[in-house]
């Protein structure tokens, strides 16, 4: 072998080995190198000769390159390709990708048999994602029968690793009770490992056990460090509770307008507790927020479609104050119908008091009307509505 294809490959094996690094610790970031598109694509010759020798590292590292568009233009398919040559050469990680890969569809034609033969290999290797993704399985009971106490175990072989999203899960299943008994003690220890690493939901679940003293002490102000560090990963559910902590004054000095201005954010984001925040005040207007009933109708009908039921019979309300027609009528009894079917009881009240207001025929369209709501999952529901004002 000649000096120049040494240095190449060395070279080629170095940067596939830097990629992979990066790709280990920040996942969710894209790496980017000051090259010029003609070095680019000579690395990413370099690479595929590399690969096409049968090393499994090179081949599960250029399976990520492709995968994630680094190098070379993102293809999943030619990604999955390459994964599941290194994973067929035993290379772990490589196997617990192609297993979830398979169980997904992602760049594969969707086979749960062969997802989770091929995490059943990487688990046999000890391989963390491989434990994760198998406890995953047992947990949806994709592929494998549902079965709770499996997928704890799984989660928390990866756990003992040091796998932050397994981490997450098995603090959930302690939250839940779920294949464990539950204990928020135990809960709260696994989520705060994952969120010491940096795992966002895991970063917003602990700040907002903070509120509540769920597994740890009712402490306002590590629940605004933790929602603080959960507002700069953009996490909207943490934003939202971080815009919480400023409306009501706890852990921080007292802001309307701080908390407002994020309930605004991630309500634009589409978190249906942040709409349906959003359009309450609008409705109301306080604290130096204009009232505005254009968009508060705006926001809580953005909620309610996503089967918030809060929104729903605030819409119910909404109908029944600004009622001038019949159809108005029914409209509010369609939402307060639909508030009380989907686990709303605040609900029953106003529905007690509308029912006399209205005949028989349209107490029975508003019913009709919240029946395929709930048949639509209580999603999108809006559409459903007879014209107002009619």
């Amino acid at each position: 072998m000649g000096f120049r294809i040494v240095i190449r490959a060395v070279a080629v094996l170095s940067l596939a080995l830097f990629i992979s690094a990066c790709m280990k610790e920040k996942p969710k970031q894209t790496v980017t190198f000051p090259v010029s598109a003609k070095v680019a694509k000579g690395l990413a010759t370099a690479l595929e000769q590399s690969a096409e020798t049968g090393k499994p590292n090179t081949q599960y590292n250029l399976g990520k390159l492709y995968w994630n568009g680094i190098l070379v233009p993102k293809n999943r398919e030619r990604a999955a390709m390459w994964i599941e040559r290194a994973a067929e050469q035993g290379h772990s990680r490589a196997q617990a990708e192609t297993g979830m890969m398979y169980l997904e569809g992602a760049g594969v034609e969707r086979s749960d048999e062969t997802g989770i033969r091929w995490l059943r290999k990487a688990v046999e290797q000890e391989e963390a994602v491989g434990q994760f993704g198998l406890g995953n399985a047992y947990l949806k009971g994709q592929g494998v029968p549902q079965d709770f106490e499996q997928a704890a175990e799984y989660f928390e072989l990866a756990a003992r690793q040091g796998l932050p999203v397994a981490q997450f899960n098995l603090g959930l299943m302690h939250q839940k009770g779920q294949g464990v008994s539950r204990n928020q003690i135990k809960a709260a220890e696994w989520i705060r490992k994952a969120a010491e690493k940096g795992l966002a939901k895991a970063v917003t679940n602990l700040g907002i056990r903070y509120t509540k003293g769920d597994g740890v002490a009712l402490d306002y102000r590590k629940a605004h460090k933790w929602l603080k560090l959960a507002e700069s990963k953009g996490h909207a559910e943490g934003i939202f509770h971080l815009g919480r902590l400023y409306w009501e004054g706890k852990g921080v000095p007292i802001d309307r307008q701080q908390g407002f201005r994020l309930f605004e954010r991630v309500a634009e984001t589409g978190l249906p507790a942040a709409q349906y925040l959003v359009g309450a005040i609008y409705m109301v207007g306080e604290h130096g927020i204009e009232s505005d009933p254009d968009k508060a109708a705006l926001y809580l009908t953005r909620s309610a479609d996503q089967g918030y039921a809060k929104a729903q019979l605030s819409l119910g309300l909404t109908a029944l104050k600004n009622a001038s027609s019949a159809n108005d009528l029914i409209a509010s009894y369609m939402w307060f119908s639909t508030a009380l079917a989907n686990g709303n009881d605040d609900a029953v009240e106003p529905i007690a008091a509308l029912a006399p207001l209205i005949d028989e025929d349209s107490r029975t369209r508003g019913r009709a009307l919240a029946e395929r709501c709930e048949q639509q999952a209580f999603r999108n529901c809006s559409g459903l509505l007879p014209a107002p004002g009619s």
